[in-house]
């Protein structure tokens, strides 16, 4: 902790906020820093769900078990909990539930930061840039879903996510690109056609193959 803490010494603040929350202050500061990303002789590009992260960085795919189900379990039994009380819960500390949301959260947090920190340092290594979806569109999607609570924890998940990532990018000087995913997952990024799925693997029959690439 020490040291992670000195790597700030030295650097100019720009911002200061604080919040007192049931007789705790908390003290967040915003540093200016200097990001000179380096330029990328690869990608890893990212693909998230609630149950795993899976990369691919041209040479093969690799799969994490993402901890956002986890959170959302205890989310659902929260909010499960509070519709049954729905019109004096918000007055009641036990059936508000804090500790079961904070948990849903604190979840959330800890398991982006030191997936995001892996990432970055492997991106680093490899001299790669890291391909994110553009959130924009992806918000989009998950509205269609009907269930609320899915879609609530399931945008505070990849934000925090991303915003993880791109925090640990600026502070090891690893480029960030966001990209639009629509059809990505429909049609071949190089070719064009429609791609052809084995199971949940997705492969080309179009020009690619013909031309081996």
């Amino acid at each position: 902790m020490r040291e992670y803490i000195g790597r700030f010494k030295g650097l100019k603040w720009k911002e200061v906020h604080l919040k007192y929350v049931d007789g705790v202050l908390y003290v967040s500061i915003v540093f200016e820093v200097t990001y000179k990303p380096y330029t990328p002789r690869g990608a890893v590009a990212i693909d998230s769900n609630l149950k795993q992260i899976a990369t691919y960085d041209g040479s093969g795919v690799k799969r994490f078990r993402a901890r956002f189900v986890d959170a959302l379990g205890r989310r659902a039994r929260a909010e499960e909990i509070q519709r049954k009380h729905s019109r004096r819960w918000r007055y009641n500390e036990k059936i508000l539930n804090k500790a079961l949301h904070r948990k849903a959260r604190n979840i959330v947090i800890d398991w982006c930061r030191k997936f995001a920190k892996e990432l970055i340092l492997k991106a680093r290594g490899n001299g790669y840039v890291v391909v994110l979806e553009d959130l924009e569109y992806l918000r989009k999607n998950i509205a269609k879903n009907g269930n609320s609570i899915t879609w609530k924890l399931s945008m505070f998940a990849y934000r925090k996510l991303q915003e993880v990532i791109v925090s640990k990018a600026i502070e090891y000087n690893v480029p960030v690109a966001f990209i639009d995913p629509r059809n990505t997952s429909s049609t071949c990024p190089r070719c064009g056609v429609k791609l052809s799925y084995i199971h949940r693997l997705f492969a080309c029959l179009g020009i690619c193959v013909i031309l081996g690439m």
